[in-house]
C-alpha cells in the first residue's frame, strides 16, 4: 500500500527538496499498530496493540490475538503469525 513515510521516529519523512515522501508503507503500518495504544488516535480510540505493555506486563500470552485482531480490523490478510516467548513476531501479511 502506498502511503505517506514516517521516519524512524514517526515524524513526516520529506525528500531533498522538501516534498513528503511516498512509498510502500505495509511495513510501516504494521509497525504503527504495533506501538500505538488503543486512545492514541484521537479519531479510532480502539486501534493499536501496545506492544510495550505487553513486554513489561506477564500477560504476554494473549499478545498474539490482539496483533491478528488490529492487522485484520486494519485491512490485512495475515499468512501467518507467531509471538515467541522471547518476544520476537514472525508474521506474514498484507494487504
Amino acid at each position: 500500500m502506498r502511503d505517506l513515510l514516517l521516519t524512524e521516529g514517526f515524524d513526516l519523512d520529506f525528500t531533498a527538496t522538501g516534498d513528503l515522501k511516498v512509498g510502500e508503507a505495509t511495513q510501516q503500518h504494521k509497525k504503527c499498530l504495533l506501538v500505538a495504544h488503543k486512545g492514541d488516535w484521537r479519531q479510532f480510540p480502539w486501534v493499536g496493540v501496545g506492544i510495550g505493555s505487553y513486554v513489561l506486563d506477564d500477560a504476554f500470552a494473549g499478545v498474539q490475538q490482539e496483533i491478528q485482531k488490529q492487522f485484520e480490523l486494519d485491512g490485512l490478510r495475515i499468512e501467518s503469525l507467531e509471538v515467541r516467548a522471547d518476544g520476537t513476531i514472525n508474521e506474514k501479511s498484507g494487504y
